[in-house]
C-alpha cells in the first residue's frame, strides 16, 4: 500500500463521516459473494494459514493488554492434544454464551460434556 493512499482521522473526525455502507444490499448477499467482493480489494486480502499462525492470543480490557500467550497460534495448534483443541463455534452460539457469563468457555465445555455423557 502506498503511503500517499493512507488517510488518518481522529476518533472525532470519524464520528462525523457518514456511513455509506449499503447494509440492505450486503444483508441480501451470500457469504461467498461477500468474500469474493472482499478479495477484489487488493488492500483487503485474507491472511494465509501461515500468517494467521504467527499471531499470539492476546486479551485486552478497556484498551489495555492484560494477557498475551507466550506461544503463537501455530505453536498452540501443534501442541493441541487430548486436553484441549480448537474448534469452530458459530458466532451466534458464542455470543449467546458470552452474554451470560465471563466464564463462557467453561460453560460451553460443560454443555458439551453433558451432551457426551447423555449420549454414550
Amino acid at each position: 500500500m502506498k503511503e500517499e493512499n493512507i488517510l488518518r482521522y481522529t476518533p472525532e473526525e470519524l464520528e462525523k463521516i457518514p456511513d455509506e455502507t449499503d447494509s440492505r444490499r450486503v444483508s441480501k448477499m451470500k457469504d461467498e459473494e461477500i468474500e469474493a467482493k472482499a478479495k477484489e480489494d487488493p488492500d483487503a486480502q485474507p491472511l494465509t494459514e501461515e500468517e494467521l499462525n504467527q499471531f499470539k492470543r492476546t486479551l485486552y480490557v478497556k484498551g489495555e493488554k492484560v494477557f498475551q500467550e507466550e506461544k503463537t497460534i501455530g505453536e498452540l495448534l501443534e501442541g493441541a492434544g487430548e486436553d484441549f483443541d480448537v474448534i469452530p463455534v458459530s458466532k451466534d452460539v458464542l455470543d449467546w454464551f458470552m452474554k451470560r457469563s465471563s466464564d463462557y468457555l467453561v460453560h460451553i465445555n460443560a454443555v458439551l460434556k453433558d451432551y457426551v455423557k447423555a449420549n454414550r
